[in-house]
């Protein structure tokens, strides 16, 4: 399997540090808060370093992540795809696509979020498309997605957080397994000028396929929700497991 880390973003939403600083590069403890995530992936029993790839999508201060993580990272292959244009996740996927060509199915994370090695071998243990989520009663992130799980599937997928709560009972986190077939329509989900993976998903669905969801214990993520300063104090305080930093 392929694996796909979208780490191209501005990250305006932690603005200004990430004027001088790629948001998923963001240092945590001395080291960027990607690498958690990469750690995991590897020790992930659903990872085989001899057989997998990890594709690392970059734009805006690119030259932070390739200086920082190379060609390989613990005996794993890295490449890197350039998304000159930030047109959205569904842009960045399929940008990698276009440029290597899977030939299997994928699996896809935001670089600003830290997943776990359980959840990861999870979602690419499934069968066809996925996607993670966090009960919406769990979720303070205003801009997350909201989409309606009902027994393991996706039965609902909203198009924006604000206009579609009622209908969505969890959000959606950023780590999804995509099929071939998905990658090949991420062209059409152009919302108002953003490629959004969700609405690729969405399409599936449409045309009868089943989207499996898999939910997460937990959301930790560089986003801005109640605002800066409090997330990433929250961030910190997960990954050093202290009640207050």
């Amino acid at each position: 399997m392929d694996y796909i880390v979208l780490a191209a973003g501005r990250g305006k939403r932690l603005n200004p540090l990430t004027n001088t600083t790629q948001k998923c590069m963001y240092p945590i403890l001395g080291k960027p808060f990607l690498e958690y995530s990469l750690e995991e992936l590897v020790a992930s029993e659903a990872f085989d370093a001899d057989r997998d790839r990890i594709t690392i999508v970059v734009g805006h201060h690119r030259e932070q992540v390739q200086g920082h993580f190379g060609s390989n990272f613990r005996g794993a292959e890295i490449a890197y795809v350039y998304q000159e244009q930030q047109w959205g996740t569904a842009h960045a996927v399929y940008s990698a696509h276009c440029a290597l060509r899977y030939e299997e199915p994928v699996l896809v994370w935001l670089g600003d979020a830290y997943f776990s090695a359980d959840l990861l071998g999870r979602v690419a243990a499934c069968e066809g498309d996925a996607l993670t989520y966090l009960p919406l009663e769990k979720c303070q992130e205003l801009a997350a997605s909201p989409v309606r799980v009902e027994e393991g599937w996706a039965s609902y997928i909203g198009w924006g957080f604000s206009e579609h709560t009622k209908r969505g009972n969890a959000a959606d986190i950023g780590c999804w397994r995509l099929c071939l077939e998905t990658l090949d329509l991420l062209p059409e989900c152009n919302v108002r000028g953003e490629w959004r993976v969700l609405q690729g998903l969405a399409r599936r669905m449409q045309e009868g396929h089943r989207i499996a969801a898999v939910e997460a214990d937990e959301w930790v993520h560089l986003g801005n929700t109640p605002d800066t300063e409090t997330r990433l104090r929250a961030v910190l305080c997960r990954m050093t497991g202290l009640t207050d930093v």
